[in-house]
């Protein structure tokens, strides 16, 4: 205590301590008795000062701990995320932040338009396009191709005023037990900011649609994306389909459903088999579904590397209710040699009407096929890749589905090319009660669709011309001009029955109509698209476009079957394979049952 007294008292000496030295020694006069007791007294000095330090932090910790609620959040929590994109859009935090950390990501990668940034995987900012923007008001902000979010440096507190109460958030980190970052809340009412901190976070503009997808590593949802939400109107099927689907989900979300499900003690669940041809608008039905009811969809792949009966379960059982869970080809999930056979028997069914290399067809569907490589092709087919496979098993997936602990109040819809090959104890009743079928394309879909991508308020009598700015100026085709909607419906029942080569296609009884027509509602909006700005020429072009499609789907149906079978295939100049095995159908599917 002598030693702590007598530090103080000669605390002059302390300050002529650096003086004395640097003097002494540039005269090369260094006694060490002289600054042994001023060490000493620095030394009590800076142990005194740094105990107060210390004591007063831990006394003002153990009162702000009994005065105020205190709010540690892990750095992995998506509280925290949600808090640190609050502090970037409170104007209030800016005028604090003199010193931040800045994060930046370039525009490119955020979608256009009025909202710049997708809710939680960017920055959330409400900002215009072009320019610098909100800089003045909030912490996010964009500079041409550049957007930013200034967030607070470690150990830095911002003060945010919040229903009149005061909170205090301050950036930690704990790198002792690997916690990362933290962030300490001291608010009068935590709950009620936590909530609005939540309900900001996830509130989705109009018309914008969130998908989530699963992880490949842990059994959980990786941060959503937004897109635009897909108009009802742009799905295109055949007359009353989508409406009658709409009805029926929208019936299973209401809470009459729900209670009479809960009254009788029956699963609140549903599911939906949508299955045909690729194109045909399984997804995309899908997509407007969810827009159109402003629900959540939910992307699960249990064919994904990694994945198995657990992680499946656990993500199935963390999907929020009221949400749209998809599960894109089904039928994929397990994989085997009997899909590769189930691959070339589809090209031997769909070449029966012709000849083709390696192939001739009769009547009584017997069929010559080159069998060579098959067995490779299915090796490859089963393993490969590198990375372990997906171990879900057919109990783990229907236990997922519909097991004790399964979630309950989703829409769970799988989409598949063939239904055929899906075990009847995944698609029983009871786990999807509803097969759509979607089918190819009909009369009346490509009428729809070209009154959808040809309205008259862009093409009627009132058009402004300047407004289709890539029109042909050499061609006077291309500045078209429908007088009425009678003359638009004409127009689209004209290009009706120049697909189908058919008078009056539209109104005609579908078996009527030429059954032949194998074409995809993806393939046809890919032509009219190549039109947007030119419907008479779509219209003209529309005969010798079927041509072209069904020449080339025709010449895939050849290198499919090709693959299938292991032989080099040439386009161009028909080869005389090495070796042909005659077999039969039937004898293809022996060998599928024996794989």
């Amino acid at each position: 205590m002598s030693l702590l007294i007598s530090a103080l008292a000669f605390s002059n000496d302390l300050q002529s301590l650096p003086v004395k030295l640097v003097s002494q020694l540039s005269k090369g006069q260094t006694n060490p008795e002289e600054f042994i007791p001023l060490i000493v007294r620095a030394v009590l000095l800076w142990f005194l000062v740094t105990s107060s330090r210390r004591l007063w932090g831990y006394s003002t910790t153990c009162v702000s701990r009994a005065i105020f609620p205190t709010v540690h959040i892990n750095s992995r929590d998506p509280s925290y995320e949600m808090i640190m994109v609050w502090i970037a859009k409170d104007p209030g935090a800016r005028r604090q932040l003199h010193d931040y950390e800045l994060n930046t990501t370039e525009a490119r990668w955020l979608r256009s338009g009025k909202r710049q940034t997708d809710i939680k995987e960017h920055y959330w900012a409400k900002v215009e396009t072009g320019g610098i923007v909100a800089g003045e008001h909030t912490s996010s902000w964009r500079a041409g191709d550049v957007v930013g979010q200034q967030v607070p440096l470690a150990d830095q507190s911002i003060r945010i005023k919040h229903n009149g109460n005061y909170l205090w958030i301050t950036r930690r980190s704990a790198p002792r037990f690997n916690e990362g970052a933290r962030v300490e809340i001291k608010p009068h009412i935590i709950q009620n900011f936590i909530a609005a901190v939540n309900q900001s976070f996830y509130e989705k503009e109009d018309k914008e649609l969130r998908i989530y997808h699963s992880k490949r590593i842990n059994p959980t949802w990786m941060k959503p994306i937004t897109r635009r939400a897909r108009e009802w109107g742009s799905v295109i099927l055949p007359p009353g389909m989508k409406e009658e689907i709409l009805e029926d989900v929208k019936r299973f979300l209401s809470d009459k459903d729900r209670n009479w499900h809960a009254s009788r003690g029956i699963p609140h669940r549903k599911g939906m088999v949508l299955y045909g041809e690729p194109g045909t608008g399984k997804t995309s039905l899908v997509t407007a579904l969810a827009s159109k009811l402003n629900i959540d969809m939910y992307i699960v792949n249990p064919a994904q590397k990694g994945m198995d009966d657990a992680k499946l379960s656990t993500l199935l059982r963390n999907c929020p209710s009221e949400t749209i869970v998809l599960i894109e080809d089904i039928d994929c999930i397990f994989p085997s040699g009997r899909h590769n056979v189930s691959t070339m028997l589809s090209a031997v069914y769909e070449a029966s009407n012709g000849e083709i290399d390696g192939l001739q067809a009769d009547d009584g569907g017997e069929a010559e096929v080159q069998l060579d490589g098959a067995a490779s092709h299915r090796d490859a087919f089963v393993g490969g890749g590198g990375q372990p496979p997906s171990t879900v098993t057919m109990s783990g997936l229907l236990n997922a589905l519909d097991g004790v602990s399964s979630q309950e109040g989703c829409v769970v819809i799988a989409t598949t090319n063939h239904l055929e090959r899906l075990d009847p104890a995944l698609i029983r009743e009871g786990r999807f009660d509803d097969h759509i079928h979607f089918t190819f394309l009909i009369p009346r879909q490509a009428h729809d669709l070209y009154v959808h991508l040809f309205p008259l308020e862009d093409f009627g009598p009132h058009t402004e011309r300047s407004k289709f700015d890539i029109v042909n100026e050499k061609s006077e085709k291309s500045v078209v001009i429908f007088t009425d909607q009678a003359d638009l419906d004409k127009h689209a029942s004209d290009f009706a029955d120049a697909i189908f080569s058919t008078p009056n296609s539209i109104n005609l009884p579908a078996e009527q109509v030429k059954t032949s027509k194998k074409i995809t509602m993806a393939a046809l909006q890919s032509y009219l698209t190549g039109h947007k700005y030119a419907p008479i020429e779509a219209l003209e072009g529309a005969g010798k476009w079927v041509e072209s499609y069904e020449a080339t789907q025709q010449e895939r149906s050849r290198v499919r079957l090709t693959a299938a079978s292991g032989s080099d295939y040439n386009p161009v100049k028909k080869t005389t394979p090495k070796k042909k095995v005659k077999k039969t159908v039937k004898a293809i599917e022996s060998e599928a049952e024996s794989l």
